[in-house]
């Protein structure tokens, strides 16, 4: 048996080679991805390499074995289906093998005719009789589509399992980081500059390169200090964001903490009149906690609210609700913000939600000029690289993250050190 390799950015593409130079019978004995070299190698799309096989005899008879053509498989098919049409218009019946005779009963068939009808019917039973060929190659390409899709599916678990380029710690926080849905973009930079840091001993030390690596994800993730930090005047602090995500608990959070426990004197003021029960859940709060709170209905109820309590410490406002892409909410939420002039713009983002997502409400919730991101839904995630990826891209600092529904304690002041950590080894870190 003879045995050859053929290299494809697909399957296909590789099979394709296969059969037009071993034919139809050639098997597929074994495939392998195909590193395409380099330090950082790994980056680069991996090609397949298929061994196919096919016994000497039969190799003999395929009028294109060993050729260097770079013609293609399909063009080849196309080729040979153009080669049958030919042969079909030329088609004519042969000669009868003995006379009929006049009883009808001789075995001979009849011959048909050379009409433009029969004519039609002979070239169409002809194209019946190779469609086979037509047909298994449409059941092939629909097989390869198949094993196409099931492949896609394990290269992209297996991806990064081989990267024989870089030292074998270094790979694995590599592996680490895009198991923990950090971009591999992102985490390709990081692992390059950890590389380009360590020498060769000690990029094999395990926590040397853990350490490092933290280090480096630490410094892309900026954070600002939220509403603790107190002013020699009022400080007004806004919550925005989509609906769903958390704003009226993280405020009542944040205003619990800082009366009770940073010694400020707070005031609440509610704009959210769309949600039902956001307002009285809110009031329902402030009558436990002892805080000052007012509703606001309309932009220009606002300026009045916030003047009654020019005398605190800061002043919480909790805004109502819309999706990213409802326009004219968003212009209407703008003229809230335009008349309170607030310090701090917190928007606030499920980190539940895929970056996609963040990014887009990111995007859309510019016209509010958001000075701060909180994460709340923590404890709803699986992993933790979104974080990471939408504060790094939007370069918008984080301010909070919040751990569940507990008022006032699930709620942390952002700390990148922490962020990173809790990223990397995919566990929520603590106060």
């Amino acid at each position: 048996m003879k045995f050859k390799k053929y290299i494809g950015a697909t399957l296909k593409e590789a099979m394709d080679q296969m059969k037009y130079e071993l034919g139809e019978n050639a098997l597929i004995v074994g495939t392998r991805k195909v590193n395409q070299g380099g330090v950082f190698s790994f980056l680069k799309k991996d090609l397949l390499e298929i061994t196919a096989g096919i016994e000497e005899d039969v190799i003999e008879n395929v009028p294109n074995a060993g050729s260097e053509s770079a013609q293609s498989f399909d063009a080849y098919l196309l080729s040979r289906l153009a080669s049958e049409e030919r042969t079909t218009e030329q088609f004519q019946p042969p000669p009868l093998s003995k006379p009929l005779q006049a009883n009808g009963k001789n075995d001979a068939p009849l011959p048909m005719e050379k009409t433009k009808e029969n004519d039609f019917r002979i070239r169409n039973n002809r194209n019946i009789a190779s469609s086979p060929t037509v047909a298994d190659y449409h059941s092939l390409k629909g097989e390869l589509e198949d094993v196409k899709f099931t492949l896609r599916e394990i290269v992209d678990q297996l991806k990064y399992s081989k990267m024989p380029s870089l030292p074998d710690q270094l790979r694995k926080t590599f592996v680490t980081l895009v198991g923990q849905d950090v971009s591999e973009q992102i985490a390709a930079h990081i692992v390059q500059t950890v590389y380009g840091q360590l020498s060769g001993e000690q990029l094999e030390n395990k926590e040397l390169v853990e350490q490092r690596l933290i280090a480096e994800m630490t410094k892309l993730i900026a954070t600002s200090g939220g509403a603790e930090q107190k002013l020699n005047r009022t400080k007004i602090v806004i919550f925005v964001g989509p609906t769903g995500v958390g704003k009226t608990t993280t405020i009542a959070k944040l205003a619990a903490i800082n009366k009770l426990f940073n010694g400020l004197n707070v005031a609440l003021i509610s704009a959210d009149t769309y949600r039902i029960g956001a307002i009285e859940q809110l009031k329902t709060f402030a009558a436990i906690a002892n805080i000052e709170m007012d509703v606001v209905y309309r932009p220009g109820e606002m300026q009045k609210a916030i003047k009654k309590h020019r005398g605190k410490d800061v002043v919480f406002i909790d805004t109502f609700g819309r999706g990213q892409r409802e326009a004219k909410g968003l212009s209407q939420l703008r003229k809230f913000l335009d008349i309170a002039e607030p310090d701090e713009v917190h928007l606030v983002l499920s980190a539940a939600a895929n970056e996609k997502t963040q990014i887009d409400i990111c995007e859309r919730f510019d016209l509010t000029k958001p000075n701060r991101l909180v994460f709340s839904k923590i404890d709803e995630c699986v992993t933790f690289g979104s974080i990471l990826n939408t504060a790094y891209k939007t370069g918008i600092p984080i301010s909070y993250i919040t751990i569940g529904q507990t008022v006032p304690e699930d709620i942390i002041t952002a700390d990148a050190k922490k962020i990173a950590m809790m990223i990397y080894r995919g566990v929520i870190y603590d106060v």
